[in-house]
């Protein structure tokens, strides 16, 4: 290959500095700066932690349990849906807790499952009850206004997590098909909503593939996550692009919001240097030593990057994140910790949760290593 003759420096939403070979025609769609690529990543961003909230012993506002997602303003400030006492809790750009809503119950502005929350361009919270398929809306300042419930077509669908698209639509994934609590093995199926707040009855974009759920606590090599021989995800940015990932074959298709296929990515090396696997996995035993497989996928917030995470081995102290353009061109690599739950990809931030070997959960704000 010729010298590497320019490098180009971008944000991916976050802090990337790219080396390549000239190429005409090879802008990044929605970006400012033209970002050149080849067939290698030359691209590689450190991050360190800016931000850390979660104590082990302390003020209950700083106690968390089961924090399952959260979300950082253009103002800095940070929502957090602690799924374990049902609150919503906000906090300030430096960590300082500021208030909180909801609760655990059944009633208005209350949820049993809090999973996903969304805040809109106009400061509104959305925040998605699991448990019977309710999403309620709230005011900038924590005010309850109203909820709906989404239709689901039978007891064994539980919606996952809730996305606001471009025209203030709600997009929510479900997982559908038997119920895993029956059988040690059972196959299931993610489907994507679109729900209009005025009318709640969802219209049903697009499903996607086929997932195994495995009951058992006697599979070894992946985390049960990373077990899943189907979608492991299915994701929308507020360009209402969704990606999906499949551990039944080692590849990540990029969609629009009828499910229509734009790109796919597929990288036949996993950055460790082994094997991503091949071919339709027929077992767990045989996904276990198929290879390396992707557990976690997270489009940046503008939406021009979808961040593909790797399953991870209980051996591995880190989980690579490859950073791919809308047309599923590799851009750049990153790495963080495995037990890091990616919850928001930012112009210049990562928002994600962590777990300690003691089971102490905190939310952190990371930023590029200078």
């Amino acid at each position: 290959m010729s010298t590497v003759s320019r490098c180009t420096s971008i944000f991916l939403t976050l802090a990337v500095t790219s080396c390549a070979e000239p190429a005409s025609d090879r802008s990044s769609t929605g970006t400012q700066s033209a970002v050149m690529i080849d067939r290698r990543i030359d691209a590689e961003t450190s991050w360190i932690p800016s931000v850390r909230i979660g104590l082990a012993e302390g003020p209950a506002e700083y106690l968390f349990f089961r924090a399952s997602d959260g979300f950082r303003t253009e103002a800095g400030e940070l929502y957090v849906a602690n799924s374990g006492t049902g609150e919503i809790r906000v906090y300030s750009d430096t960590g300082q807790f500021l208030y909180s809503f909801g609760q655990m119950g059944e009633g208005p502005g209350e949820f049993r499952n809090l999973r996903s929350i969304e805040v809109t361009d106009d400061g509104s919270v959305l925040a998605l009850d699991a448990q019977g398929g309710r999403i309620s809306i709230f005011d900038e300042t924590g005010g309850y206004r109203r909820s709906f419930s989404v239709a689901l077509a039978d007891a064994h669908q539980q919606p996952s997590r809730m996305w606001v698209g471009p025209a203030s639509e709600v997009f929510v994934t479900v997982t559908s098909g038997l119920d895993p609590r029956q059988m040690s093995v059972a196959r299931d199926s993610l489907r994507v909503l679109r729900v209009d707040t005025e009318r709640p009855d969802p219209e049903v974009l697009f499903s996607v593939g086929d997932m195994w759920w495995e009951s058992s606590a006697g599979a070894t090599g992946y985390r049960m996550q990373a077990a899943m021989a189907g979608p492991a995800a299915a994701i929308t940015s507020r360009g209402g692009t969704f990606a999906t990932s499949s551990n039944d074959r080692p590849a990540i298709e990029i969609r629009d919001a009828r499910g229509g296929l734009l790109a796919t990515w597929a990288d036949p090396h996993h950055p460790r240097g082994e094997p991503s696997g091949a071919g339709e996995v027929e077992s767990l035993e045989e996904a276990n030593q198929r290879g390396r497989f992707y557990a976690q996928l997270r489009w940046s917030a503008s939406g021009d990057h979808l961040w593909i995470g790797d399953a991870g081995l209980p051996n591995d102290a880190t989980r690579i994140w490859t950073i791919v353009d809308r047309d599923g061109r590799p851009v750049g690599r990153t790495s963080l910790p495995l037990a890091a739950n990616l919850w928001q990809v930012g112009r210049d931030f990562l928002l994600l949760k962590t777990v300690d070997d003691f089971g102490v959960e905190r939310v952190e704000v990371w930023r590029p290593d200078p």
